[in-house]
């Protein structure tokens, strides 16, 4: 009985041990992780699916890839992924699709690809290079960040912006082709990219992005296109193989430290068109034993151009460096002292300095300014900010210039300016020897006089912009035998105007 007993009680516990076994396997089975499921914007327009013999993602399907603000589905299998195949009909790549694939070393991104999200290949350290296709539109924040491996890429002439950190410490870049079709390169773009040895920026950027190419430790030469009209804080900061920059005259400002460190940097040209170099700018910049200030036109300096240099810009340059200056007669003045060639940079920092034109033939009136070059004279608008007009009360003589009645009849030829809107009354009055005259098509109006006795004038053309000829304009021009015309619009046909000339002699009147 006893036998049977036992016999009983370890068939029994042998059938609990099996069906516990049975329910441990069917947990374990349910915990598996996915090999496929849904990764679209809109669910089920694309999926994805794992082979682990293989090593590849698939991403298939039509439309865009949703956005992961969480970690995706195949995230259990980042570790192990080889390589993405992504096939034609997908638009886009999802923000953090494949972040953290350490182990990818190729991708297939088809045509059919518009846009790569944030941070898409970010921290795929394993990734030796990406051919990013046609029709790509925008490299997103961070895309290819950490992509450590990374020495190549190719961007389509597709593309318009570079995403913030886009490649940032891609330390194994060497170089790259930035096409025409890209207007901006966001903040922080290529920054550490310390293997970047050479970059080409095309002339349609127009804005690149603060610390774009911060640590850059290799990149020898940078020439800064014509488009960009700043440089922002930190763009250069420790490049310390830059031997060269070019700065071109379009730009304004140059931001805070933005070539702080570039330690074998000897000389910069600054233009012109600068108003402001940001505090730190070239500090540290241990080689730099020459900055040269191109000279702003007469214009720019009698109308009180100033440039703003902050505080510790040139700390840190070569013992003795001094200030240059391009070809030109104009000069930076600290208040009533003169920059000059022997002035120390480390003396005009922290400072905003005028430029000033102390040997200028040059007069004012109203918003704007005559300059004499030799028998030429051209007349400009003075201020930005206000219109060009000219005022009734005549000519200023600026610092020694002579007095405008004794330099009048110099005058042979007379350039106005686009940006001039009228000519003040009596304006030109006895240049007896004036031959020829440029009235630009931003002149709206000729005053009282303005020609009054200007015998050598032989034509002149009124441009269709003019709405009023004032008394007397051309009274006691002998030789002018032909004023001209320009044809109006429709619209401006059906516009009254006041011409009322009056000549010591009847030109001939035509019309172009």
């Amino acid at each position: 009985m006893k036998q049977t007993k036992h016999k009983i009680l370890s068939v029994f516990l042998s059938l609990c041990m099996i069906i516990s076994c049975m329910v441990g396997m069917t947990v374990t089975a349910s915990a598996l992780p996915p090999i496929s499921g849904e990764c679209g914007a809109e669910g089920n327009n694309v999926t994805w699916e794992y082979n682990s013999t293989s090593k590849t993602l698939t991403i298939s399907g039509t439309g865009a890839m949703k956005d992961f603000n969480s970690a995706p589905d195949w995230s259990t299998y980042r570790p192990n992924i080889e390589k993405i195949d992504i096939d034609s009909g997908v638009t886009s790549i999802g923000k953090d699709a494949f972040t953290n694939c350490s182990s990818l070393t190729s991708v297939d991104i088809p045509n059919s690809v518009t846009s790569i999200g944030n941070s898409a290949f970010s921290s795929c350290s394993s990734l030796t290079s990406v051919t990013i296709p046609e029709g790509v539109k925008s490299i997103g924040n961070g895309a290819f960040f950490l992509c450590t491996a990374l020495t190549s890429v190719d961007i389509p002439s597709t593309v318009t912006s570079i995403g913030n950190n886009a490649f940032r410490e891609c330390t194994a870049l060497t170089s790259v082709d930035i096409p025409s079709s890209v207007t901006s390169i966001g903040q922080d773009a290529f920054n550490k990219c310390a293997s970047l040895t050479s970059v080409t920026i095309p002339d349609s950027v127009t804005s690149i992005g603060g610390a774009a190419f911060y640590y850059c430790s290799s990149l020898e030469s940078m020439t800064i296109p014509s488009s960009v009209t700043s440089i922002g804080s930190s763009t250069f900061d420790s490049c310390s193989s830059l031997t060269s920059v070019t700065i071109p005259g379009s730009v304004t400002s140059i931001g805070f430290g933005a070539f702080r460190s570039c330690t074998v940097l000897t000389s910069v040209t600054i233009p012109g068109s600068v108003t402001s170099i940001g505090k730190e700018t070239f500090y540290d910049c241990s080689n730099l034993a020459t900055v040269t200030f191109e000279r702003v036109s007469e214009t720019d300096a009698i109308a009180g151009k100033t440039l703003a240099i902050g505080e510790d810009a040139f700390n840190g340059t070569k013992s003795g460096a001094k200030v240059a200056y391009g070809t030109g007669d104009t000069v930076l003045y600290d208040n009533d002292t003169p920059i000059t060639t022997e002035t120390l940079l480390t003396a005009i920092q922290d400072k905003t300095l005028t430029w000033k034109a102390p040997s200028a033939k040059a007069w004012t009136n109203g918003n704007v300014i005559a300059i004499l070059d030799g028998t030429k004279l051209t007349v400009a608008k003075k201020s930005a900010e206000q219109p060009g007009a000219m005022e009734n009360n005549g000519w200023t003589a600026v610092g020694t210039a002579d007095d405008w009645d004794d330099i009048a009849v110099n005058i042979t030829e007379l350039e106005i300016q686009n940006g001039v809107t009228s000519i003040g009354q009596g304006a030109f009055i006895n240049c007896t020897n004036l031959t020829s005259v440029t009235i630009p098509s931003s002149v709206t109006s000729i005053g009282l006089g303005a020609f009054n006795n200007c015998t050598s004038l032989t034509s002149v053309t009124i441009p269709n912009s003019v709405t009023s000829i004032g008394d007397y304009a051309f009274k006691s021009c002998e030789k002018l035998a032909t004023v001209t015309f320009e044809p109006r619009s429709t619209e401006q046909q059906t516009q009254h105007y006041r011409y009322k000339v009056v000549l010591s002699m009847k030109p001939r009147t035509t019309q172009k």
